[in-house]
């Protein structure tokens, strides 16, 4: 509480005595046709998705599949984070020893 108390406080006392106006930008035209283009294009992709038709369910990457295993590579993989592990164990045995 005594925290929340401190941060309204400071919010309270670093607002005065400032003043500012945020200005619309104005609508224009260009904005209309935007806005209007992407509701259309949204509504469409929907249309197509819902009737089936235009291929609108297209996936980049159907059949992701994990590469096979291969004990080789995991060996390789394991002897990399060897020293990761003699690190660990060192910092322990210095640790038991002080």
């Amino acid at each position: 509480l005594a925290g929340a108390g401190l941060v309204v406080a400071t919010l309270v006392r670093g607002g005065r005595g400032r003043t500012n106006r945020l200005r619309r930008d104005r609508w224009t035209a260009r904005d209309s046709l935007v806005a209007a283009a992407a509701t259309v294009g949204v509504g469409m992709v929907v249309a197509l998705r819902v009737s089936g038709a235009g291929d609108a369910d297209y996936l980049a990457y159907p059949q992701v599949t994990a590469p096979a295993f291969h004990i080789a590579g995991a060996a390789a993989f394991a002897l990399l984070l060897l020293p990761a592990f003699l690190h660990a164990s060192g910092e322990r045995t210095r640790e038991a020893a002080s």
